[in-house]
């Protein structure tokens, strides 16, 4: 892939067209250096036909988050960041991380929402070091063909990140307006939030002037071949769209400390969501004791 970054390792997509004359009823993957061989289970199996139709999805909108590790997310920022994209319509967030290296009440919280199906946690180790961004490009590309004919509409963020439209609309409702069948996927420009103590986390409300058009994406899954950190690198059909979306439709709030002289209120967001936002995760706090 294209983002390697000149490490020792980099990500890679293997893929063969299978015969017409082959009926598969079901299928198994080997890796093998001549010596030693791992067997892989199909993370997912997309038979003909699948995903065509709103009625075959079993989520209309996921999110798919890099690598969590370390304590640069606390327990209540999590809990914040869940409650922040339920109030916008997701339906499912699946992320990827080493649980038993986390601290014990970011366990916690992760094991509730899975409990509630909201979270989907990947948890795996990761064997090598010297790869871009702990494997960035791995989780973003394996979470794109997880949610292949699951899920009609997927974005790529990161923790401190959220899609904000600027019509009071829920998520789902918007990316089916902007999207068709011609396109594949929305570049999202970003906008940096700077950190208000007295809000919660994702009702921060203050605009930072960057110089930096750092985007992140939003796709509809079965049109990609390969996705990157800021772009589309590949759609499965040359016919098929990698758009930039206009900022006066939605913008990437990007929740981080950002120094630069001008900044400037975004008065919609305590407004629509932070009481709600404050309620819901007050209840999730008292139900796990953070």
């Amino acid at each position: 892939m294209a983002e390697n970054h000149g490490r020792l390792y980099g990500a890679c997509i293997l893929n063969c067209r299978i015969p017409e004359r082959i009926i598969i009823t079901n299928s198994k993957i080997a890796l093998t250096d001549g010596n030693n061989k791992l067997d892989i289970v199909p993370t997912y199996y997309i038979t003909a036909g699948s995903g065509n139709s709103s009625a075959t999805y079993a989520y209309n909108y996921t999110i798919c988050l890099p690598f969590l590790y370390g304590h640069f997310y606390s327990a209540k920022y999590v809990i914040e960041m869940v409650e922040m994209h339920k109030l916008l319509g997701v339906q499912q967030i699946t992320l990827y991380t080493t649980k038993r290296k986390l601290n014990n009440v970011v366990q916690k919280v992760l094991n509730y929402y899975e409990a509630e199906s909201i979270l989907d946690v990947i948890d795996f180790e990761q064997p090598i070091k010297d790869v871009w961004n702990h494997a960035q490009l791995v989780v973003i590309n394996d979470c794109l063909y997880r949610n292949m004919g699951r899920a009609k509409f997927v974005s790529f963020q990161d923790w401190d990140e959220i899609i904000m439209p600027m019509q009071n609309t829920d998520l789902i409702s918007f990316f089916r307006n902007i999207f068709n069948a011609s396109i594949a996927s929305y570049q999202i420009s970003t906008v940096y939030i700077n950190y208000d103590p007295n809000y919660p986390s994702f009702a921060n409300s203050v605009e930072a002037k960057s110089k930096r058009l750092d985007t992140k994406c939003v796709l509809q899954p079965e049109m990609v071949f390969e996705q990157g950190i800021h772009h589309t690198s590949r759609v499965i059909q040359d016919h098929y769209l990698a758009l930039k979306l206009p900022s006066n439709k939605a913008v990437l709030h990007r929740y981080a400390k950002y120094t630069y002289t001008q900044t400037f209120p975004i008065n919609t967001i305590p407004l629509r969501y932070t009481k709600t936002l404050s309620r819901n995760c007050d209840m999730v706090s008292k139900k796990i004791y953070v």
